[in-house]
């Protein structure tokens, strides 16, 4: 299994200054390392009623695998739209699909991000940069000078 890395998961406290945030895609041996106050290893069952009160922000790194997003993305923002919650979704550049360009179309903001992201590989217990893709961070709600440390900063009108 893979994943988020450290450097992630510690921008993502940053950008949410350390208040509690949900992880939408997450497993309990995951949240052991991203330590999101509520994490759901069945995003389907992520709604505004199923979110404890003192969350924050909202954070997502979903699984690549082919039609996941398809699916994903679509409650992902009806999410953040009932929440009205700031996000951070992390996902590959796959500026062709129609989820990607979703998000482009919804988010504030997006981070190029300037080389492949290692992820953390759980059996070698170590990050590996074996990504074959690039990455994108759509980012809504937070202020734009907080998005500065993985590429390039884009600016979403």
């Amino acid at each position: 299994m893979y994943y988020t890395s450290q450097k992630i998961i510690d921008a993502v406290r940053s950008y949410f200054n350390n208040l509690p945030f949900v992880d939408l895609c997450s497993s309990h041996e995951a949240n052991e390392r991203v330590k999101a106050a509520q994490f759901f290893d069945d995003y389907t069952k992520a709604t505004d009623k199923s979110l404890l009160s003192v969350i924050k922000g909202i954070f997502a790194n979903p699984p690549y695998d082919r039609g996941f997003l398809d699916n994903f993305v679509p409650h992902f923002f009806r999410l953040v739209e009932d929440t009205n919650l700031p996000y951070i979704l992390l996902v590959n550049s796959s500026t062709s699909s129609r989820w990607y360009q979703v998000c482009h179309l919804k988010a504030s903001q997006a981070v190029i991000c300037s080389k492949r992201i290692a992820f953390y590989d759980s059996t070698l217990g170590v990050e590996v940069s074996k990504n074959r893709y690039a990455q994108t961070m759509f980012i809504g709600g937070l202020p734009f000078e907080k998005i500065r440390s993985f590429g390039v900063t884009v600016a979403l009108v």
